[in-house]
């Protein structure tokens, strides 16, 4: 497992990759008027914050501008390889290990529908690939602003499906935290 990985890092280019801009990437600068993202400073646990304005995206003009699901996928990579090597600054710094990072989602503006085309769904799939398989628990906590209504109504359903004493208090409901490690406590 630890072979393939490094095999991984190498084949990404992640050494280069961290040095370019979203744009290069990606081959159109549009990307940061569609998918801005940036780091900024850490949190009171020294974690690095990273602000993603999701509700910007808009699958048509950034497929219609060329991009294509495998770039928007490798600016994944580009954006988590500099979370993570901003962890391992912090941990320098501090002295103590940082391996999460704050990830703060504006979602103003989202539009679902942009968000039910395959195209979203392969490169949500993709980030979730990339995240579960070289990127575990690398992102500690999320924190969405400027939810729209069709936010809350997402969660008003999940509670039409579960208990809120069986959902976690990290999903809406009644019940005990999740905790760091994604694992409800014994």
């Amino acid at each position: 497992m630890l072979r393939a990985h490094i095999a991984w890092r190498k084949h990404a280019g992640l050494a280069e990759l961290v040095l370019v801009s979203a744009g290069d990437v990606v081959g159109t600068d549009i990307i940061e008027h569609y998918l801005p993202t940036w780091h900024q400073g850490c949190d009171r646990q020294g974690r690095p914050v990273v602000f993603t304005h999701y509700g910007r995206f808009r699958c048509r003009p950034v497929l219609e501008a060329g991009i294509t699901v495998e770039q928007l996928g490798r600016l994944h990579v580009r954006n988590s390889e500099i979370v993570a090597r901003r962890c391992g600054l912090q941990s320098a710094k501090l002295g103590r290990d940082i391996t999460s990072s704050l990830l703060i989602i504006d979602a103003e503006g989202l539009d679902s529908r942009s968000m039910w085309t395959r195209a979203s769904f392969d490169w949500v799939r993709g980030v979730v690939t990339i995240e579960m398989e070289h990127y575990p628990d690398r992102m500690g906590q999320v924190v969405v602003i400027n939810a729209p209504a069709s936010v809350n109504c997402f969660f008003k359903a999940l509670l039409q499906l579960v208990e809120a004493s069986e959902l976690p208090s990290d999903y809406g409901g009644d019940g005990p935290a999740l905790g760091r490690s994604g694992q409800p406590p014994p």
